[in-house]
Order: C-alpha cells, then structure tokens, then sequence
C-alpha cells in the first residue's frame, strides 16, 4: 500500500501523507530520499512488496518539506542528491531534532569507501547498504526495522559493510 499522490517526478514535490498515523498496528512508512528517478520507481516497486506506505524525495528541500509535517518510521537515504545538502547532512539534521527515536535512518548509495561509511556511523545513521542491491536484501531489511519498531527490544543487526582491507 502506498500513499496517494506519491510522485516519483524529479520536478513535483511530494509532501506525503499527513494524515497517516504510524502506531503498532500500521504498516511501516518508509521515506526515500534519492535524486535518481529509476532508482525511486525500483524501490517503490519492491516497497509496494513489503506493503509498505512509500513517500519519494528528489533532494534534501523535499524531505525535510515531508518531514516538517508528518515522520516516517524509516528513511532510506542516498547520499549524493544534487544540489543542495547531501544525505549525511540530512541524516545528521534528522537525528540531531530525532534523537534515538524513530526514524531509523540507512544510508543507500553507491560510495562503498570506509571514510564516508565511518562518516555515516558519526552523523547518526543506523545502517549502511551498498549499490547495487537486490530485492531480497531492501525486503530483509523492511522486515527487520518492522519488527523493530513493534518491539525495541528486537534490534536488528547491523546493516554495514564489511570494510575491505
């Protein structure tokens, strides 16, 4: 299930779905946050798998726009978004107002180098997946954030590389 009016267009900001509560009993809300257009509609077509409510981002402007009234249960952040402030920004913005709350935020990009992944660990985020991906590994780790956020007490592991030596 998806939210109405998500847009996957580089130039129409969606600014979600305010009126979506997230508690317990709902699906989970996943924000993605990507500049590249095919990569959204991939991962709204494996999101709408996991049936989660799926809101899309361009850029750093738009989420912080969808953010400002309603909170994803996870964000799914890429790191190079064009102009404007990049994800590890983003993420630092996000857990600096959030805290250890909800949401969770994983770092999606393509920059596989062990400075910016132990960039990543500093600014807050709370995982790390390489590009490219499979289904299996996105619906793994919707599942595992899922069962999170229902019992705190059942962390996931991490989702981070292994540094290559």
């Amino acid at each position: 299930m998806t939210c109405s009016g998500n847009s996957l267009s580089d130039n129409v900001p969606n600014l979600g779905c305010p009126s979506l509560r997230h508690d317990a009993g709902s699906p989970l809300c996943v924000l993605v946050v990507d500049d590249a257009a095919e990569l959204r509609l991939l991962l709204r077509l494996i999101l709408e798998q996991a049936q989660c409510r799926t809101i899309f981002a361009a850029d750093a402007a738009q989420a912080l726009a969808w953010l400002a009234n309603e909170r994803p249960d996870l964000v799914l952040l890429d790191i190079g978004l064009g102009a404007g402030a990049d994800g590890l920004e983003l993420c630092a913005a996000l857990k600096r107002t959030q805290g250890e709350a909800f949401p969770k935020v994983v770092m999606l990009t393509a920059d596989d180098d062990p400075h910016t992944i132990a960039l990543a660990r500093t600014r807050g985020a709370d995982g790390y997946v390489v590009k490219p991906f499979t289904p299996a590994q996105i619906l793994g780790l919707v599942d595992s954030f899922d069962v999170w956020r229902l019992d705190p007490a059942r962390r996931p592991p991490a989702f981070w590389p292994t540094l290559r030596p």
